[in-house]
């Protein structure tokens, strides 16, 4: 889905003669520069900021300015997918639809609500289809991008096998390059694994964090139907057939020698890789603000303190 269906989609209004809503900070010119900006400007980076604020704590929110706005807000974060470090859009964007999806469903109605939902997820698929490098070293590594990404989108929606389900079809090698990206870290520690090289003081790095997500807010979860859903590809052996049939998706190319290792050590290593899902489905599933988790396996390896 691009842009223009999102657009279309929203049945984009002309222009609003007023604003019905108060801008969070009294930033009011924020809102009119969005309200009369053309579905492929570049808005100030201020001025998304300033509505993804008003997307968390405004009521009620403008019906025709959600519907120009959310679209420079969504090509916004797409291009952020691009990007290594978040900025401070996206993040307060993600926050916003984690914390008040309803609140943004019911001013956009049904079916622009779902065309919105759409948009995101294709645009997240789109990026890891692009993903095809199974070697990292330092703090830019590309799956920390999508994984975060990934982890908000479940936050904010009930939906998330609208991603995992085209992702575990492998359908291309991009899905099956995420797919041993992301199953590696299940297999190894943080300093053995083979895709992600062990974090440096200088460098940063090491393996990304598979329930990190890509917002500064708290509180927010997993639904038990997306636990659910990464359940079923990962538990009962499912980690070790997906990665080795992404191992298969990419026969023949430069990323087989290493999928092939990181499909082997998945069966080799069973027992470790059935308590991470388990710790990953919890993790997923309990609030963000409870704290910071680490591997159970991790915890039980570190010397006594004394």
């Amino acid at each position: 889905m691009d842009l223009q269906e999102l657009s279309e989609a929203l049945g984009r209004p002309a222009a609003p003669a007023s604003i019905r809503q108060q801008q969070f900070d009294g930033n009011q010119d924020s809102l009119e520069r969005l309200a009369r900006a053309g579905p492929r400007s570049r808005p100030r980076a201020g001025d998304l900021v300033d509505y993804a604020l008003d997307l968390s704590y405004v009521a009620p929110l403008d019906p025709d300015l959600m519907r120009r706005a959310l679209p420079l807000c969504a090509t916004a974060w797409r291009r952020s997918l691009d990007r290594e470090d978040a900025s401070a859009f996206s993040e307060q964007f993600h926050a916003a639809l984690a914390r008040r999806p309803r609140v943004i469903a019911h001013t956009l109605g049904p079916e622009a609500d779902e065309a919105f939902r759409r948009f995101m997820a294709a645009s997240l698929l789109e990026r890891m289809s692009r993903e095809t490098v199974l070697r990292f070293e330092g703090q830019r590594a590309t799956p920390y991008v999508w994984i975060r990404n990934l982890v908000q989108y479940g936050r904010a929606w009930p939906d998330v096998e609208r991603i995992l389900v085209p992702w575990r079809a492998l359908d291309t090698r991009g899905y099956a390059v995420c797919a041993v990206q992301y199953l590696s870290v299940l297999a190894y520690g943080e300093k053995d694994n083979p895709i992600f090289h062990a974090w440096t003081r200088v460098g940063g790095g090491g393996p990304p964090c598979l329930w990190e997500g890509a917002s500064i807010g708290f509180g927010e979860r997993w639904t038990r139907k997306n636990v659910a859903a990464l359940r079923a590809q990962l538990d009962r052996g499912g980690a070790c057939k997906w990665a080795m049939e992404a191992a298969e998706r990419l026969a023949g190319g430069p990323g087989q020698a290493a999928a092939d290792g990181v499909a082997r050590d998945l069966a080799a290593q069973a027992r470790r890789v059935r308590g991470r899902v388990r710790d990953l489905l919890r993790f997923l599933g309990t609030p963000s603000a409870v704290g910071l988790w680490e591997w159970t396996d991790a915890r039980s390896a570190s010397p006594a303190q004394d």
